[in-house]
């Protein structure tokens, strides 16, 4: 569950948001989800150097963006902020919940586990999307005989 959550919807779908989307954009709608693990119940509030951090880091965005692409400026594409949004939530909640969760005996094992899933996930999705169809499949031929 994990592997698919992390690999295949958090990195896999920031990867494709990444085509449509500034990055500048990307980076500031990822970083705010260090908040969630405050939010949630129990949650650890961000010390102070995590504010400092997220306060610098917004600021260097916005001084990259710069002032008049802030203000709506440039169109900026508003089905791969949706992706990006639900992918970045995904990302925050799957590993709080690994961090949070008891670890079997072999940690290897776990994360070998997730790599296996969530690359299956990847494989899948750009199966799917035609992205893979497009380099492997349309020059796979099956051999008929030996020559």
């Amino acid at each position: 569950m994990t592997g698919v959550a992390l690999l295949c919807i958090g990195n896999g779908g920031l990867s494709w948001v990444e085509q449509r989307v500034p990055s500048g954009i990307a980076a500031l709608l990822v970083a705010t989800m260090v908040i969630l693990d405050w939010l949630r119940p129990r949650g650890t509030r961000p010390g102070p150097r995590v504010f400092v951090g997220l306060l610098l880091g917004f600021a260097g965005m916005t001084l990259l963006v710069g002032p008049a692409n802030l203000g709506g400026a440039g169109r900026i594409d508003l089905v791969g902020t949706g992706v990006l949004v639900i992918a970045s939530f995904v990302w925050a909640c799957s590993s709080l919940y690994s961090k949070h969760r008891p670890m079997p005996e072999s940690p290897l094992m776990v994360v070998a586990m997730q790599s296996l899933a969530g690359g299956a996930a990847l494989w899948i999705a750009a199966m799917i999307s035609g992205e893979v169809g497009n380099c492997i499949w349309q020059r796979f031929r099956v051999a008929r005989g030996w020559r």
